[in-house]
């Protein structure tokens, strides 16, 4: 299977297989990955940065709070930023494209979605992680044949990163704790 996500709970360790993969993985990566943007300790939104050599691109928020608590999605970040992103891997040629993660934010971010699914349909493996809330783009991605989703769970979690390189034809030995 050449498209592999991971999914499963909040903080099971999705991000943290995928980046001990990561560690052992000696070809080229494109991509990106998103994170918690928190400030005073308080989380006040998420942000999207890509996977680069250079590591100088910034951030740039796909959702944030309102004043009442509801997240907002930045559909512009990933029709701008995100395709972009995604279309420099393509370009590239890289030897694995990575998308952590893929939410219920881009659920109106066409431009987006047809960027995630080029890749997906591209020789390029992908490997990323896949929120398990329902949503038509999320609910479309599940259905692919050509993707493999990896549910983690708190005792398969260390397994993970092996199972990846099996699946993805890399048979380096790594661990996460």
């Amino acid at each position: 299977m050449k498209n592999i996500f991971l999914a499963g709970s909040i903080h099971i360790g999705k991000t943290t297989a995928l980046n001990a993969y990561l560690d052992s993985f000696r070809g080229t990566v494109g991509g990106f990955s998103t994170f918690r943007m928190t400030h005073d300790d308080k989380l006040i939104g998420f942000s999207m940065k890509p996977l680069s050599i250079s590591g100088t691109a910034m951030p740039a928020y796909i959702a944030k709070q309102d004043e009442k608590g509801n997240w907002m999605p930045i559909p512009d970040t990933f029709n701008d930023m995100g395709v972009r992103i995604l279309k420099k891997a393509l370009e590239d040629k890289v030897d694995l494209i990575i998308m952590d993660e893929l939410g219920f934010f881009e659920e109106y971010a066409y431009p987006f979605q047809e960027a995630v699914y080029e890749c997906l349909d591209s020789d390029i493996p992908v490997l990323g992680v896949i929120k398990t809330a329902p949503s038509s783009f999320l609910n479309h991605l599940r259905e692919r044949k050509d993707i493999q989703i990896l549910e983690i769970t708190k005792e398969n979690r260390g397994e993970i990163p092996n199972k990846i390189s099996k699946l993805l034809g890399y048979e380096g030995h790594v661990c996460v704790e």
